[in-house]
């Protein structure tokens, strides 16, 4: 959004001028309301609201608020719903539209803090002192939110919220809007309050006067009594369910709900007994009670503890995987034999489209339970895990409880997808929120701020997905139990998609086998030549437009079967969108075949040197990073430091410039694995030796020219073998994970470890 100036729909309301960090419920029944509110629901849920002068001459006031949707409910065809936050004011600069919704050009009206230390002090006694008395003499304010008040220090924050608690006049709201110095604001507001104290003082004299004996709920629940007093004597049944009260507590009775949350909705059921229906604090408690009784306290799923079916099920869902389907197994297992186990809380690490979410949809079936998935990404508020407190009308519970909620079991697989996708502002920290949700030792006792009472999520099924451990801060990264889930082979998405792939799309375009065939060369082809992915979803798209395509050609040819071969795949997904990746045919001076680790998988990386006659001057293109380019430099000052060993002119760099390059300068590269392969490509730039063209490397290297390990070893292998590459130098210090990877990864490649610069050279230098 722009800071200045934004185009948006416009709602005009009568008779309510919205302010700034206002929460409040409108019925919208126009139809060009109806009309902008349906827009900004698919684009960014904010909208601009003004008070509307005349609605027959469609005139409305030129300054009001962009208001930020929190909830919307349909109650009639022709009515909606929604809850509105006051976050900016704005002023209508154009009217751009008005069909089929008004759209505006607005300015946006910031505020201007111009108060002094001393007059921020000073304006601060006086709005406690003026709204304390303003409280007392209104007497509906609960202490809580008193002593919440009061006790602020800033400023702006309790002008804010005393600013939404009271009724004020359109008049002086508009005037409030339209106002930009806050001493101003303060100056007005304080004297709007002043008034309406008076007024209140004046109207609780005469209600002194005139107040009888027994108020409005006291007399009705006197006569109810007596009413059930008077039907009991006549031997009538008295039916206690005409009271919401009563029925409540009719409810909770027979609800298998613990002691101590039961105490506390019994509580706020009392509570609710003594509050007017038409006051806001009863839709609050009432929506809370609603809430709490419906929780799942004590209904679960029950959960397939056969091994055997559970392995046959995964097996059939899924190809690979095997370290999470092995986990979970081994988690039933512990099941079968204790029930004192907590749930795993596993995160799926790898990148996009190897299968991490709908594995989890497929363990949630194979154990016979509900799964429901909470899109973390992009999440900055706090308050979307934990719940907002309930101070305020449209306050709810946080993304935990409400999707047990949804679910109506206490042990559903709940699916926190990209977790790594987490940000934070000024309302607080998401992923320390997740701090708790995912702890073991605390998640039995897990408290939402809106439902106040401790709910027991232990029993829940935790599964994460994330694409970038990096990105995952260091204490929630402690609670996860991390399996990477790595980049699949070409052979490997020849039988995903014969096995599951192609069945999918032949079931949704509602195709035969005898309808399509897709010979295994097309689909190898395919996967080469038009896709470059770790994962197989852009080769279910290909799928997928080879479906559509077919359906067209047989309602155009009477139903005809089609078969796709090479030959006539061009026809139907067009030219090849990469070329197969070859080899230099001849090795080269200063080009050397480096791997890297990118968030989608492996890939090579191309490094070229050239020395030229010049001043020593350095030249690193290709778009690189601050890593990548450090790596150079200690490169560089390795060779320096060791020009005897390799038959150098001492001062060969002064004489000489060197450029080094990167290839694909539009594509951003980083990372310390680059050292060997520049440090390579230098020294063969400098001696004159030719690379051998069959050679990949990866490693960091040192000032000693030691190669110290690196990360993503099994995405750089699987990369290599992609592009042909025969050999591949790797650090010593990774042998471990090179033994632990499974044996298709290091099939039919020379894997060499070194554990220095020297030891590269004799593996790629030609003589």
């Amino acid at each position: 959004m722009d800071n200045k100036y934004i185009t948006l729909p416009l709602i005009a309301i009568k008779d309510m001028v919205i302010l700034k960090g206002e929460i409040i419920t409108l019925d919208i029944s126009k139809k060009k309301s109806i009309y902008a509110l349906e827009y900004v629901l698919e684009e960014e849920n904010e909208i601009f609201f003004t008070l509307e002068k005349n609605s027959k001459k469609q005139i409305f006031n030129n300054i009001g608020i962009i208001g930020k949707i929190q909830k919307y409910s349909d109650i009639m065809p022709s009515i909606k719903r929604i809850v509105v936050e006051g976050i900016k004011v704005a002023k209508i600069e154009k009217l751009l539209e008005k069909t089929p919704f008004f759209k505006v050009n607005l300015s946006i009206i910031e505020d201007t803090n111009d108060l002094i230390d001393e007059e921020k002090q000073a304006f601060l006694e006086i709005l406690k002192d003026i709204f304390a008395e303003y409280a007392k003499l209104r007497g509906n304010f609960m202490p809580d939110m008193l002593m919440d008040i009061l006790s602020t220090d800033d400023i702006e924050k309790i002008y804010y919220k005393i600013l939404n608690l009271v009724n004020l006049d359109n008049k002086e709201k508009l005037i409030i809007l339209q106002t930009k110095s806050l001493k101003e604001k303060l100056e007005i507001f304080i004297t709007a309050l002043s008034k309406s104290i008076k007024i209140l003082e004046i109207e609780n004299k005469i209600l002194n006067k005139t107040r009888v004996n027994i108020d409005k709920t006291q007399r009705e629940y006197y006569l109810k009594q007596q009413l059930k007093t008077i039907k009991n004597e006549l031997n009538e049944n008295y039916n206690e369910n005409d009271s919401e009260v009563e029925e409540y507590k009719k409810i909770i009775s027979k609800k298998n709900i613990p002691t101590y949350a039961k105490e506390k909705i019994e509580k706020e059921i009392n509570r609710l007994s003594k509050i007017n229906t038409s006051s806001a604090e009863y839709t609050v408690c009432n929506d809370y009670i609603n809430f709490a009784i419906n929780l799942p306290w004590e209904q679960s799923s029950n959960i397939n503890k056969n091994i055997l079916d559970i392995q046959k099920f995964l097996e059939k869902e899924h190809f690979g995987l095997e370290d999470v389907k092995e986990r979970i197994v081994e988690h039933i297992a512990v099941m079968q034999s204790t029930d004192n186990i907590n749930t795993p809380i596993i995160c799926l690490l790898g990148p996009p489209g190897v299968g991490k979410t709908s594995i989890a949809k497929s363990i949630a079936n194979a154990l016979n339970i509900k799964y429901i998935r909470i899109a973390l990404g992009g999440i900055r508020d706090e308050a979307e895990i934990r719940g907002h407190r309930r101070t305020y009308i449209g306050a709810m519970s946080g993304r935990i409880i409400k999707a047990i909620n949804e679910t109506k079991t206490n042990n559903p697989l709940i699916l926190l997808d990209e977790i790594d996708k987490l940000s934070t502002d000024f309302r607080g920290d998401p992923a320390s929120a997740l701090l708790e949700v995912l702890d073991k030792e605390q998640n039995n006792e897990f408290k939402d701020n809106y439902l106040e009472i401790p709910f027991d999520i232990s029993k829940s099924f935790f599964i994460c997905t994330a694409n970038d451990i990096s990105k995952i801060p260091s204490p929630l990264r402690d609670r996860l139990e991390i399996i990477e889930l790595s980049s699949y082979t070409t052979e490997e998405k020849e039988i995903i998609a014969n096995k599951f792939l192609i069945p999918k799309q032949f079931k949704n375009h509602n195709l035969t086998k005898s309808n399509l065939k897709i010979s295994k060369s097309v689909i190898k082809k395919i996967i080469t030549e038009y896709t470059r992915e770790t994962g197989v979803r852009q080769l279910e798209r290909n799928i997928a437009t080879l479906c559509r395509k077919v359906i067209k050609l047989r309602l155009e040819n009477n139903n005809e079967d089609i078969i796709i071969s090479n030959k006539n795949l061009l026809e139907f997904l067009g030219a090849p969108k990469y070329k197969k990746y070859i080899l230099d045919k001849k090795d080269m001076i200063g080009c050397v075949n480096g791997l890297a680790w990118t968030s989608v998988g492996g890939t090579t990386l191309n490094i070229e040197v050239s020395i030229m006659d010049g001043s020593g001057k350095i030249l690193i293109t290709g778009n690189v990073g601050k890593v990548m380019n450090e790596s150079a430099q200690i490169a560089l000052s390795y060779v320096r430091a060791n020009y005897k060993k390799y038959n150098l002119f001492k001062d060969f760099y002064k004489f000489n410039d060197i450029h080094i390059h990167i290839p694909e300068g539009a594509v951003p590269k980083d990372g310390p694995s680059a050292g060997i392969t520049i440090a390579t490509a230098i020294i063969s730039a400098l001696t004159n030796k030719k690379v051998n063209k069959n050679v990949a490397m990866t490693g960091e290297i040192t000032l000693r020219g030691n190669v110290l390990a690196i990360g993503g070893l099994k995405e750089k292998i699987l990369a290599a073998k992609r592009f042909g590459i025969k050999t591949i130098i790797i650090p010593k210090d990774n042998k471990d994970d090179l033994e632990n990877m499974p044996l298709y990864v290091k099939e039919g490649v020379n894997i060499v470890n070194v554990s220095h610069i020297d030891q590269v050279l004799s593996e790629t230098l030609l003589d």
